[in-house]
């Protein structure tokens, strides 16, 4: 049998809670600490930015804003092609895609080169982003806020030291070389990776075949090791199907169209889509915002560290303690309650950060704000997984954040145009309110709804349903 159609599977009852759970953990942390700090870090480069390009806020603001948008909207294309390719081979197809991009970045002389790079990276962020996250959810169930907490953990822990050392690298060599060295960084993703090992959750096996086509025909090979009775023996399983194009394009766009038809995932879908419409607006503007302020870029650069260690502090404590609730109140929305309060005091802080005219003010909000984005990161995920049958977690991580994409494409650019036209930055921050508010609002009217209606539908057989 060809190696490259076999692929070797663990399978289990249940989530494995653990083992080398543990290490794809670590890949997220580090997948984390990529894709999400790289497009944040770069905001202290925001005014070398504008002079290099002599643009608008509004018009660079879409740097950013198109790599952590096509971040978002890179997991649907890169939740088809792991259905194809595999989730090692995608994560790495995305860490080469991220280097790439973010190396045109580097070498742009003018802002549209510059937004084809962002494209470019943001796209190879996404690939990797989406198998992290679903091989870490198929690893976890009782503990799976407290695994995401510590693998999303990466994202402020490079941001406390990426900010200062870009800014002392672009003071010294200059941006590019400092954009050009993270390129470098990102090609990271590729050894994380390496280190995913699929695995199969009973009943889910259809989800990781290996698939080869020729002359039309569709080859399936699936070898499965039983780890759950200790049986090292393979059995190899192999089945032949033919079928048309039609028929596979049918198969490869189901899972879509059964998420698209779920009310529950949709309507948190466009909590999600409130939510990154304004979630990453102030720590792309506030370096700016400072320097209106008469400050300085390090005093900006200071305020993201503050914000990241905030951030860091409170995702692993909120993730441990979420392990403490019972699995009665988890599968009722419990991180959907929790999701919900947190949106709603984001945006209290976003509105009253106006105030903030002095460094030790500003400090205090980006701390606020740290520890508030800290805990939407650890309960944002784990809902997906509550709303949907965990065989289709990459799917509808992809569907989720090509929605949720939507709103980062036109959230900073929006702000920055507010800027512009108010000639203030706080009109930025207003926004931000409002924008978090708004998604507290619509995710808490779906946690009231779920207690009524269950929180998933899960399909028993062919044109039958189950309510959970």
């Amino acid at each position: 049998m060809p190696p490259d159609i076999v692929l070797m599977l663990m399978k289990y009852k249940a989530p494995p809670e653990g083992g080398w759970g543990w290490v794809v953990t670590f890949t997220a942390f580090l997948t984390y600490a990529i894709v999400w700090a790289v497009p944040r870090a770069m905001s202290v480069l925001f005014d070398a930015f504008q002079r290099e390009f002599h643009s608008t806020n509004s018009a660079t603001s879409w740097i950013t804003s198109l790599m952590f948008g096509f971040l978002a909207c890179g997991t649907l294309p890169g939740s088809v092609i792991t259905g194809v390719l595999g989730p090692r081979k995608t994560m790495m197809i995305g860490g080469v895609l991220s280097c790439i991009g973010t190396v045109v970045v580097s070498q742009s002389t003018n802002i549209n080169t510059a937004y084809v790079g962002s494209v470019i990276a943001g796209t190879g962020f996404g690939f990797a982003y989406c198998n992290a996250t679903s091989q870490l959810g198929i690893y976890f169930d009782r503990k799976r806020s407290w695994a995401f907490g510590m693998a999303s953990l990466g994202s402020p822990a490079c941001g406390m030291l990426l900010p200062l050392l870009m800014t002392i690298i672009a003071e010294v060599y200059g941006w590019s070389s400092a954009v050009l060295i993270v390129a470098g960084f990102c090609l990271n993703l590729c050894v994380g990776a390496s280190l995913l090992r699929p695995v199969i959750i009973e009943g889910d096996e259809d989800s990781f075949r290996a698939k080869q086509e020729q002359n039309n025909n569709e080859l399936t090979v699936k070898l499965n090791i039983d780890t759950s009775s200790g049986d090292d023996k393979s059995i190899p399983d192999v089945t032949c199907t033919k079928g048309s194009d039609l028929k596979r394009m049918t198969d490869v766009l189901e899972p879509y169209i059964s998420l698209i038809s779920q009310w529950r995932f949709m309507l948190y879908g466009l909590g999600g889509f409130l939510d990154f419409l304004v979630r990453f607006t102030p720590t792309w503007f506030i370096v700016v915002h400072v320097q209106s302020l008469g400050m300085t870029r390090e005093q900006g650069a200071y305020l993201l560290i503050v914000f990241s260690v905030f951030d860091s502090v409170i995702r692993p404590i909120s993730g441990f303690a979420t392990t403490f609730v019972s699995q009665n109140r988890l599968r009722r929305g419990f991180e959907m309650s929790a999701f919900a309060t947190t949106q709603i005091l984001m945006g209290i802080l976003n509105l009253l950060s106006t105030l903030a005219t002095t460094f030790p003010m500003l400090a205090v909000y980006m701390a606020c704000f740290g520890m508030t984005n800290g805990l939407n990161a650890v309960y944002c995920f784990p809902i997906i997984t509550r709303l949907v049958p965990i065989e289709r977690l990459h799917h509808a991580i992809g569907v989720f954040h090509f929605i949720s994409g939507l709103g980062i494409l036109t959230g900073p650019p929006f702000a920055g145009y507010l800027a512009d036209c108010s000639k203030s930055y706080s009109a930025v921050f207003y926004f931000c309110g409002v924008g978090s508010l708004m998604s507290g609002l619509v995710v808490g009217a779906l946690y009231i709804l779920v207690q009524k209606y269950g929180v998933r539908i899960t399909p028993v057989h062919a044109g039958e349903e189950k309510t959970q």
